[in-house]
């Protein structure tokens, strides 16, 4: 099994950055800051697990990105990214209501 690094997006890094605010405004800024670290342990599992994940059938991923994988997370959120040679590239953090479109 190889491992990639994984690299975040500036936009997928804005992505987080909105996720943390949502959750510390709806419960208390520590709440946001542990979820958020939720998010990222999830993430971090790519360097490993990227490649089991197929291309996206979603036109939404594949606007972001064509060679586009998703992954869902904690039943709310979807990781868009897409493996170029020894990186896995986080292209957005998304709702994954959006991704009915």
């Amino acid at each position: 099994m190889s491992e990639r690094r994984v690299v975040l997006t500036a936009e997928a890094d804005r992505d987080m950055e909105r996720v943390e605010a949502y959750v510390a405004e709806i419960y208390r800024p520590e709440a946001g800051q542990r979820y958020v670290r939720r998010l990222y342990s999830y993430i971090s599992e790519l360097s490993f697990a990227a490649k089991s994940f197929p291309l996206s059938r979603h036109l939404v991923a594949r606007r972001i990105h064509p060679e586009a994988r998703t992954m869902a997370v904690m039943h709310r959120w979807t990781i868009i990214f897409h493996i170029y040679g020894d990186y896995v590239i986080v292209d957005r953090i998304i709702a994954s209501k959006m991704m009915t479109e």
